[in-house]
């Protein structure tokens, strides 16, 4: 299964050429945050409610925009 780009914003585009999911530290159900070449979750953006990380759909196998709601907000 080949996968389409996705435009990240800010003139950055990455290729999803593969078929399963790249490695991850941290997974939210059926989700799993991309990691940088460092390590690290790659943040697509922050703002008052949480922050916006790029992550994989493990079941379609597809890119997804993942927010996380600070735990402020929660409950």
């Amino acid at each position: 299964m080949e996968l389409e780009a996705l435009d990240l914003g800010a003139g950055s585009v990455q290729g999803f050429m593969e078929t399963k999911p790249p490695p991850s530290v941290s997974s939210f159900e059926n989700y799993e945050l991309i990691l940088d070449t460092d390590g690290r979750p790659i943040e697509l953006g922050r703002g008052a409610m949480g922050i916006t990380y790029k992550a994989v759909d493990v079941d379609l196998h597809r890119p997804v925009a993942l927010k996380v709601i600070a735990e402020r907000y929660l409950g």
